[in-house]
């Protein structure tokens, strides 16, 4: 009896055990939920949301999110990983302009000759990019760095007006993507010029300021931004970036064709060439003897044109320097003549290397100098130092480094600006500006033919880069004292 009892007892003990066991097992593996899932259908149902669940409205801001990432993260990081990879740029393959020369050839083909309208209030598909205005001090490193920035300058127009619009694009030589815009729009009574800084695709800086007719800068002030209006101007910077990104630098060449008494040659053959890309184009010239070409802007090409006319003397333009800036290039009127009756020097070597400059000289200078048929025309040159207003007259202008951060030049026609602003007279004196620095011509520039005006906007330097300009004018401010 004994000894049953004994064994009845360690039964017991076991079963309870037993019993421990399994309670403990089902704690451990479903959080008190049972194998057929009902108490786990009941939780779901019954909890209150945690930090990382979403909420209806949520989940349909996520979504959008979800849409812009799709077009943002292709070919590049996610935003995610742009906030912890500050040192690796983010980068979009669409952003990235392939501007070769044949590529910018074919741009060409299809595009040139065609207004670039912009719609600076349209929809902005941001794409990931930041909808707020934040700014930052990087905008400064970008400043620093943009002398060695290539830059693409694009004529555009107002989609809604139609005025004339001067786009400014620089993209760094890495990965030549937009780091900053500069969009210059043009009035009767001054300039607004507005600014934009990229960076990862974000603007980080925008600007607007006003300033005179002619930008020289006298009256420059600072157009004042509430919260709204730096909305609007991101949108308009975006906007512009989208439009332009895959715009490539070009420039249209045209000038007239015409006979030693004055009258124009229609039919004209004129043949660009380049040796640098084993580039050739011909034409004919119109009946007002007019002609032009769309080419690629950059360092490598100069463009050499000649012309035919039956058995007349041939005549050339040679060594035409696109640089980037240019838009547009003015050759003049290039005159024939039959044989025996040439007047004219029908060769022209706007980059002469055997031309030196009359002065003296030293790194970072240039000298300006400007030429013209007196018998036609009266004109005025000016240089302008932007930094302290200083205006200098003179028809040969030596240019220091200091000046040469800042700095621009015009052409006056001074017997006209008051009384005649529509005459011809600049635009049929062969005005031409040639600028050397210490080693020869570093730039040259021909009066826009065939147009009425009386100021005559020729380049600028910026931080010693001499950039094309070539604006034509006929209206003069209310306070011309600057130019008289």
């Amino acid at each position: 009896m004994k000894k049953q009892y004994v064994i009845f007892l360690i039964l017991a003990i076991a079963s309870i055990i037993f019993a421990c066991s399994i309670r403990k097992l089902s704690d451990q593996t479903g959080d008190g939920q049972s194998g057929d899932g009902s108490d786990a259908l009941e939780i779901s149902e019954n909890k209150s949301p945690s930090e990382n669940d979403e909420t209806p409205e949520e989940a349909d801001t996520s979504a959008e999110e979800e849409e812009d990432e799709t077009v943002v993260s292709e070919n590049r990081d996610t935003p995610e990983a742009k906030e912890q990879k500050t040192d690796k740029p983010v980068i979009v393959e669409a952003d990235i302009l392939k501007d070769d020369f044949d590529s910018t050839l074919n741009w060409i083909s299809r595009n040139a000759g065609k207004s670039i309208p912009l719609d600076l209030s349209g929809t902005v598909n941001y794409g990931g990019r930041s909808k707020t205005y934040s700014p930052s001090d990087d905008y400064k490193e970008i400043d620093e760095a943009l002398d060695s920035y290539r830059l693409t300058r694009v004529a555009a127009s107002a989609r809604d007006s139609g005025a004339p619009l001067t786009v400014d694009l620089y993209r760094d030589n890495k990965y030549n993507i937009i780091n900053k815009i500069v969009l210059t729009e043009y009035g009767s009574d001054g300039r607004i010029i507005t600014g934009w800084y990229f960076k990862d695709r974000d603007i980080i800086y925008e600007y607007r300021i006003g300033t005179d007719l002619y930008g020289a800068g006298q009256a420059e002030k600072d157009y004042p931004l509430n919260e709204k209006r730096e909305t609007e101007l991101l949108n308009e910077g975006y906007l512009i970036y989208d439009t332009l990104k895959q715009v490539p630098g070009y420039a249209r060449i045209y000038g007239y064709a015409g006979d030693e008494y004055g009258g124009t040659l229609a039919n004209v053959y004129a043949t660009i060439r380049s040796e640098a890309h084993a580039y050739e184009e011909q034409i004919q010239t119109n009946g007002d003897g007019y002609y032009e070409f769309y080419v690629p802007v950059n360092t490598e090409d100069y463009y050499n044109i000649t012309f035919t006319y039956g058995d007349w003397q041939n005549g050339s333009i040679n060594d035409i320097s696109i640089v980037p800036g240019t838009t547009e290039y003015s050759c003049g009127e290039i005159f024939l003549a039959p044989p025996g009756q040439n007047v004219h020097d029908t060769d022209m070597y706007l980059m002469n290397i055997n031309k030196k400059p009359s002065a003296d000289l030293k790194e970072g200078e240039y000298e300006v100098v400007l030429e013209y048929n007196a018998f036609k025309a009266s004109l005025k040159p000016l240089g302008l130092n932007r930094e302290d207003g200083t205006l200098k007259t003179g028809f040969s202008l030596v240019i220091n480094a200091d000046e040469a951060e800042n700095y621009k030049y015009y052409v006056i026609d001074s017997r006209n600006a008051r009384t005649n602003n529509m005459s011809y007279d600049m635009s049929t004196c062969e005005a031409h500006v040639t600028v050397y620095d210490r080693n020869g011509i570093v730039a040259s520039y021909l009066a826009p033919a065939a147009h009425a005006g009386v100021a005559w906007e020729v380049f600028e330097i910026r931080e010693g880069r001499i950039l094309p300009i070539n604006n034509y004018f006929y209206d003069t401010p209310e306070d011309d004292s600057i130019f008289f």
